[in-house]
């Protein structure tokens, strides 16, 4: 990797970590924490996100969650049926009264299929 894509980069994760500093999903004493991280790395890789030069030149289209969001999107989660789930806490209850004759691979191959008729 080129040095600017390499200051790109970190241009991009500077600007990241400084965005969770503001995230109200995060405790306080952890967006602190960030918050210190944010400067030292900043310090530390000479990024000013403040400095318009290097805004101009560093910058990218689309912020690293949004580039992270569409080269792994989550996982669409499949409906699950009444009778679904019926069957699957049939299975279930198989794979534990298995577990209670100590029969525990065939215990596990119960809960196996029954996680993958209903997650």
């Amino acid at each position: 990797m080129g040095t600017e894509q390499k200051d790109r980069l970190s241009y991009a994760i500077v600007r990241h970590l400084q965005s969770l500093t503001t995230d109200d999903s995060i405790s306080e004493e952890s967006r602190e924490s960030l918050s210190v991280g944010f400067q030292c790395l900043s310090e530390a890789l000479g990024i000013d996100l403040q400095n318009t030069q290097q805004a101009l030149t560093l910058n990218v289209d689309k912020s690293l969650q949004q580039i992270f969001n569409e080269a792994y999107p989550a996982p669409i989660k499949k409906a699950v049926s009444k009778d679904d789930e019926a069957k699957a806490a049939n299975i279930k209850d198989q794979g534990n009264e298995l577990m209670k004759q100590n029969k525990y691979e065939e215990a596990i191959e119960k809960y196996t299929q029954a996680i993958d008729i209903s997650p």
